[in-house]
C-alpha cells in the first residue's frame, strides 16, 4: 500500500513539467451561469473543444487566438483571445429567452416535462467518487434510493425513487432512450451497464404514464451516453486498482467523420475482477457450511455504431454484451460454492429523421438474459443441490413523432410494443425434480402530447398529455417434472393458469411558468399505473419471508400525483425546492395467506393487490459552482405509508423508505488537484410491510482526490465509507465496509 502511494504522489508532481494552458470559461452573459457542451472551435487550426460542466475549456497557451464559440441556445459569437493570460472569461448571449431544451429521450419532445428534472453529469459526480458502477450516479442524490449495501459484490441492486417502496419496476430505466427494466421482475441488470459511457443522467421525479406507460408510475430515468465531439479517431484508457484485490481495465476508442456525412463509433470495453470478502458475521457462521469470500468477475463490451446521412438524418446501431460471476458464499461440495451468473445481449436500432418543423423516429431493441444460480443446501444431514436457470427476453419498438405545428404548440405523439417472457428452471441435481414457471406478456400502448407557450416570451409553457394500454398475459404456468419428496409439497399449487387481460390509461398536466431568466415554477398532475411482472405472476418458490405463491390474476397499481415546485438559477448557485403528493391504489404487497408448511417452520405468503398508500415528498436542492470550489447540500422527507382500513398493514411503512435522506458535499480545486469530501445520512428503514425487520439509520462518509496531470492524463485516489461503517442486511449479512480504490487515466 504504501508503495502505492508514493507512486501515486510521484506522478502527481509530474504536473510540473506539463504544458502551460489557458483555462477559457464559456459564461451566459444574462445569468452569468457557466455553460456546458458549448462548441469552440479554434479557426486557425480546426481543432474542436466543447465546454465541461462549469464551463470550462483548457486550450495550449500562446500568442493570439481566434475562436468560434456555438451553442444550440446561444448566439454565435468570434473572439480574438490573448493566451498568455491563464484564466480569460467569454460571455456569450442568449438567443431567446426560453426554458433551457432538454432531450429525455429520442421520442420525447424538447420541453416536454422541464418541471422537476434533475440532471446529473458524470462529470459532477466523478469529483466524489469513482463510478464503479453505474447505481453510483445515485449515491448523492436527493430522489433516488440506491441501497446498495454490498457494493460492485452485488448481483441485483435495488433502486427505486425514494418513497416509493421495494419495487424497482414502479420507474422507467432508460439508456439513450433504450427501456432497461425487464418483463420478469421489472429491475435492470444494472452491472451491464457501461458506466464508463454515461455522460449525464436526466432524472424525471414525476409519473410519465402518459407519455412512457408502465413502469414510469412514479418516475423515469434516462441514461445518457457521451459521443466524441471532434473529427477522427481519439481513445481513452482506465486502469483501476482497490480493496479486496480488486482490479479493472476500460478502454474506450471513438471515431468520428471529418464532413457532415459519414461513420461514427464509439466502443467501451471493461473487464473487472476481485477477491471478494465474507460478508455473513462470524457468530453466525453454522459450523458445518464453509464461507468464500465473494469471488466476481465481468466483462462487459458497448459499441454504438451509426451513419449521418446528414446533419437530419442519423442511424444508429448500439449493442451492450455482458457476463459475469459473483460468488455467494456458501460451499459444501462444490469446488466454487454457491454463485450467480449472467449472460446477456442488448441490442438497439434507431433511425431519426429531422424536418423543418418535426421529427419523425424508429427504435427498436432487443434483450436476452440466461440467469444462472447454483444452490448448496445441507439439512439435518441432507444435502441437496439446485441449478436455477432462468431466460429472460424483452422486445420493445416504438414510432414517434415531434411536430411544431406553430411556434406556440407542439404536438408529439407515437406507438410503443414491449413483449416480455420467461422460461424458468429449477433443475436438482440431487433428484429427478424439475420445477419450471413460464409466461409472456404483451402491451400495446398509444401515447400523446400538446404542448402550448403562452405570453409574449413563451415563457408560460403547458403539457397535456395521454396514454392507452392494453396488456395481455398469456400462457402463465408453474409445473413440477418428476416430482419427489423435495418438491412434492408444492404440486398442490401448479398448473397453466388462465391468462389475464390488463387495461390501463393514464393522463399528465403541467404548467410551467419562467418568472424571470432565472426563477421558475411548476405544478401539475399525473396518473400513472404499473403492470405486475412475470415473477409473481408466474413463480412459486421460497424467498425470504417464507413459501411464495404466484399469483396470475395480480391487476395493476395506480397512482395519482400531485407536485409543484420552484427552482432558482443564478451565477453559480441552483436551489429548488418539490413538494408532492401520491395516492395510490391496488399495491402489491407480500401478504400470510394462513397457510404454512413443515408444521408451521415456513409460512406461505402471496403478493396481492390489498393496499391503498399515501405519499407525502418534499425535497430541498442547493448547489454552488464556482472555478476553484464548489459544494452540494440536498435533504428529502417521506412519508409513504398504507391507508387501506381493511388491510392488516394500514399505517404501516412502505418497505425501503426511509423518512429523511440527506446528502452534502464540497471540492475545491488546488492548481491541478482537486480534492472532494461528501457525506449521505440515512434514517432508519423497513425492510417489510409488516414493520418487523429493518435497517438502523446510518451516515458514511466518502473521500477523493484527483491529479490532473494534464489535459489528458490524471489519477485518483477514492475513500468509499471512510471510516468503515457496516450495518446488517440481513440478520446474518454485514454490508460492505471501507472500500479503497486508485486509478491511471489517459486519453490517447
Amino acid at each position: 500500500m504504501k508503495l502505492l502511494f508514493a507512486i501515486f504522489f510521484f506522478f502527481a508532481t509530474l504536473n510540473l513539467f506539463s504544458q502551460n494552458y489557458t483555462h477559457l470559461y464559456i459564461i451566459d452573459s444574462l445569468t452569468q451561469k457557466p455553460i456546458e457542451e458549448a462548441k469552440i472551435t479554434e479557426l486557425g487550426t480546426q481543432k474542436v473543444y466543447y465546454s465541461g460542466f462549469n464551463g470550462r475549456v483548457d486550450v495550449p497557451q500562446k500568442t493570439i487566438g481566434v475562436f468560434r464559440i456555438e451553442h444550440i441556445n446561444y448566439k454565435t459569437k468570434t473572439v480574438k483571445l490573448n493566451l498568455k493570460e491563464k484564466e480569460i472569461n467569454v460571455f456569450i448571449a442568449q438567443k431567446s429567452h426560453s426554458l433551457n431544451q432538454i432531450v429525455v429521450s429520442a421520442k420525447m419532445p424538447k420541453n416536454s416535462y422541464p418541471a422537476g428534472i434533475q440532471i446529473m453529469s458524470s462529470e459532477n459526480i466523478n469529483k466524489f467518487i469513482n463510478l464503479n458502477t453505474s447505481t453510483d450516479f445515485f449515491k448523492y442524490s436527493a430522489n433516488i434510493s440506491s441501497l446498495n449495501p454490498l457494493g460492485i459484490f452485488n448481483h441485483s441492486q435495488r433502486v427505486s425513487f425514494i418513497g416509493s417502496g421495494e419495487e424497482s419496476g414502479r420507474t422507467l430505466f432508460l439508456f439513450d432512450g433504450v427501456p432497461l427494466n425487464k418483463a420478469d421482475d421489472g429491475n435492470v441488470n444494472w452491472n451491464m451497464l457501461p458506466s464508463g459511457m454515461i455522460d449525464k443522467v436526466i432524472i424525471s421525479k414525476n409519473p410519465n404514464s402518459s407519455f412512457f406507460g408502465n413502469n414510469s408510475m412514479i418516475g423515469m430515468v434516462n441514461f445518457v451516453s457521451s459521443e466524441k465531439k471532434e473529427s477522427g479517431f481519439s481513445m481513452k484508457t482506465k486502469i483501476d486498482y482497490g480493496t479486496y484485490n480488486t482490479a479493472s481495465l476500460e478502454i474506450m476508442p471513438s471515431y468520428r467523420h471529418k464532413t457532415e456525412r459519414g461513420l461514427f463509433f464509439d466502443i467501451d470495453a471493461f473487464g473487472r475482477r476481485s477477491d471478494g470478502f465474507v460478508s455473513t458475521v462470524d457468530s453466525l457462521q453454522m459450523s458445518d457450511v464453509n464461507y468464500l469470500p465473494t469471488k466476481l468477475w465481468e466483462y462487459k463490451a458497448n459499441l454504438v455504431l451509426g451513419y449521418d446521412f446528414n446533419r437530419n438524418n442519423t442511424l444508429k446501431i448500439m449493442t451492450n454484451v455482458f457476463d459475469d460471476f459473483r460468488g455467494l458464499e456458501i460451499q459444501i461440495n462444490e469446488p466454487q460454492g454457491t454463485y450467480a451468473k449472467h449472460t446477456a445481449y442488448l441490442a438497439n436500432i434507431n433511425y431519426q429523421s429531422k424536418f423543418q418543423k418535426a421529427t419523425l423516429g424508429f427504435n427498436a431493441s432487443y434483450y436476452y438474459e440466461h440467469y444462472f444460480k447454483n444452490i448448496e443446501k445441507l439439512k439435518k444431514g441432507d444435502y441437496s443441490l439446485i441449478y436455477v436457470n432462468s431466460i429472460r427476453r424483452d422486445f420493445n419498438s416504438s414510432v414517434y413523432m415531434n411536430s411544431n405545428i406553430t411556434r406556440f404548440y407542439l404536438l408529439s405523439g407515437g406507438i410503443n410494443l414491449h413483449l416480455g417472457d420467461v422460461y424458468g428452471v429449477d433443475d436438482y441435481q440431487t433428484s429427478t425434480d424439475k420445477v419450471i414457471n413460464s409466461g409472456q406478456i404483451i402491451t400495446d400502448e398509444l401515447f400523446i402530447n400538446n404542448q402550448f407557450k403562452f405570453l409574449s416570451k413563451q415563457n408560460l409553457i403547458l403539457n397535456i398529455g395521454g396514454n392507452l394500454n392494453l396488456s395481455k398475459v398469456t400462457k402463465p404456468s408453474f409445473l413440477i417434472q418428476n416430482p419427489t419428496s423435495a418438491t412434492d409439497f408444492m404440486t398442490d399449487y401448479t398448473g397453466e393458469f388462465d391468462g389475464n387481460t390488463l387495461k390501463n390509461n393514464s393522463f399528465g398536466a403541467n404548467l410551467t411558468y419562467n418568472i424571470k431568466n432565472n426563477f421558475f415554477i411548476w405544478t401539475g398532475v399525473n396518473k400513472g399505473y404499473f403492470n405486475p411482472t412475470l415473477e409473481d405472476l408466474t413463480r412459486s418458490g421460497f424467498m425470504r419471508l417464507g413459501f411464495k405463491l404466484a399469483n396470475p390474476q395480480l391487476k395493476p397499481e395506480t397512482t395519482m400525483k400531485y407536485f409543484t415546485g420552484i427552482s432558482f438559477i443564478k451565477k453559480q448557485i441552483t436551489a429548488k425546492f418539490n413538494a408532492s403528493y401520491l395516492n395510490g391504489k391496488n399495491y402489491m404487497v407480500y401478504v400470510e395467506t394462513g397457510e404454512s408448511l413443515f408444521g408451521g417452520r415456513k409460512k406461505i405468503v402471496q403478493k396481492r393487490n390489498i393496499a391503498a398508500v399515501n405519499i407525502i415528498n418534499s425535497t430541498v436542492e442547493l448547489e454552488y459552482n464556482s472555478r476553484k470550489y464548489g459544494m452540494f447540500a440536498n435533504y428529502s422527507y417521506n412519508y409513504s405509508v398504507v391507508n387501506s382500513l381493511d388491510s392488516a398493514f394500514v399505517d404501516h411503512q412502505l418497505a425501503y423508505t426511509p423518512n429523511h435522506n440527506a446528502h452534502l458535499g464540497f471540492w475545491v480545486d488546488i492548481q491541478n488537484i482537486t480534492l472532494a469530501l461528501a457525506s449521505n445520512y440515512s434514517s432508519e428503514q423497513f425492510l417489510n410491510i409488516e414493520n418487523t425487520e429493518k435497517i438502523s439509520a446510518f451516515t458514511t462518509f466518502d473521500a477523493k482526490l484527483t491529479v490532473h496531470l494534464n489535459e489528458k492524463f490524471e489519477m485518483n485516489m477514492s475513500i468509499d465509507n471512510f471510516f468503515n461503517y457496516t450495518y446488517l442486511i440481513n440478520y446474518d449479512q454485514q454490508s460492505l465496509g471501507r472500500f479503497i480504490n486508485f486509478s491511471i487515466e489517459y486519453n490517447f
